[in-house]
């Protein structure tokens, strides 16, 4: 409603404004109750391709982070025991072996190039590790550098708009918030249908030759006992 006040104040171009600077004073505000500018209206109407990268982008840290979990835990561990009281993380493991092998050529130098072999084989399944982690740390960063080109990428589109271009925007936000509205209302109507005729279904799912055939079954068994009993029928 507040939209269709400034459209009719203002034109399109005045309501636009609006929505950017709606969008900018969220983007500035740093409390827990500031709305989302990514989830407003104009940014996922004008700059969808923008985040469709974002996305991407999230989804890539989402898969590293998996990654890296799914190490710790193991996943591609050799040693099917190598968990104990003092560790319950792969990369931790690998770590301590790694120095108890440092220590054990120090001290056993017969053995030195057995230990080499071993310390080796762990610290290349370490650097797979290290590889994980390194491509989150960059996954991350993308993500917080594109996050950080919102008000730069709005401020270009918004710029670039022709007046035509505009109306075709608001037009098009606002059918989109409309059939929204009217998938709202028509979902709603389709669970009181659903809920009656669960209703109606509890309610008269005994049909009446069912009622009939129950009570005759009852008045033959009463018939039976009355002629136990001794009863004339």
């Amino acid at each position: 409603q507040n939209d269709f006040k400034t459209l009719a104040a203002q034109g399109f171009d005045g309501l636009i404004d609006s929505w950017v600077t709606a969008v900018k004073d969220s983007a500035e505000r740093d409390d827990k109750d500031a709305p989302d500018p990514f989830e407003h209206k104009l940014v996922r109407h004008l700059l969808a391709d923008y985040l469709v990268t974002i996305n991407a982008a999230e989804a890539r840290v989402s898969e590293m982070e998996g990654e890296k979990d799914a190490f710790e835990s193991g996943e591609e561990a050799d040693e099917e025991d190598w968990q104990d009281e003092d560790t319950d993380r792969y990369d931790r493991y690998l770590k301590a072996q790694i120095d108890e092998l440092k220590s054990r050529q120090k001290e056993d130098p017969a053995h030195a190039a057995e230990y080499e072999a071993q310390k080796k084989r762990y610290e290349r399944q370490l650097k797979r590790y290290d590889q994980i982690k390194k491509q989150l740390r960059t996954a991350k960063q993308e993500v917080k550098a594109l996050r950080g080109q919102l008000l730069e990428r709005l401020d270009e589109a918004h710029q670039a708009l022709t007046s035509d271009a505009q109306q075709a925007l608001v037009l098009a936000i606002a059918r989109t918030e409309l059939a929204d509205e009217l998938d709202r209302y028509v979902d709603a109507h389709r669970q009181e249908l659903v809920a009656a005729f669960e209703n109606w279904w509890d309610k008269y799912r005994t049909t009446m030759q069912d009622i009939k055939a129950e009570r005759a079954q009852t008045t033959e068994k009463l018939d039976e006992y009355l002629e136990v009993m001794g009863y004339a029928l």
